[in-house]
C-alpha cells in the first residue's frame, strides 16, 4: 500500500522492473469509491535509472491541486506497458495534539483539514 499526503510533493518508490527504461512514466489515481480520477504524466526516475539501485523514485507533486482523501487504485505505466497496480491512501487531514492545560483535554487529538 502506498501513502500520499495531500497538498505536497510525495516521493513514491517502485521496484525496478527489467523492462523499465528511462522514459516518462504516468501515474493514474482512480478512487475506489466514487468517480474521481487523477492523471500525472511526464514523471521520471529521480535517480536517473542508476544501475546500483533496485528501485525507481518518483516525486509526485500534488501541491497545486487538492485530491479528495480516501482509497485509490494507483497505476504506474508508460506508453508501452503497465508496471503495477497498488492500493493507495490519500490523506487529506492532519492530527494536532492539544496544548490545553486542562486535564480533560490534555490527551486529546484534533483532526483538522476535513
Amino acid at each position: 500500500m502506498k501513502f500520499i499526503l495531500n497538498g505536497q510533493t510525495n516521493e513514491l518508490s517502485f521496484v525496478k522492473a527489467p523492462a523499465m527504461s528511462d522514459i516518462a512514466f504516468t501515474i493514474k489515481l482512480t478512487k475506489i469509491v466514487g468517480e474521481q480520477e487523477y492523471v500525472f504524466d511526464n514523471l521520471y526516475d529521480k535517480y536517473d535509472f542508476d544501475v546500483a539501485k533496485d528501485f525507481i523514485g518518483i516525486d509526485l507533486d500534488i501541491s497545486p491541486q487538492e485530491i479528495a482523501g480516501g482509497e485509490y487504485k494507483l497505476e504506474i505505466y508508460d506508453n508501452i506497458r503497465t508496471y503495477g497496480n497498488y492500493i493507495c491512501l490519500v490523506e487529506d487531514y492532519t492530527f494536532e495534539n492539544s496544548d490545553s492545560n486542562d486535564d480533560l483535554f490534555t490527551s486529546t487529538v484534533k483532526i483538522s483539514n476535513l
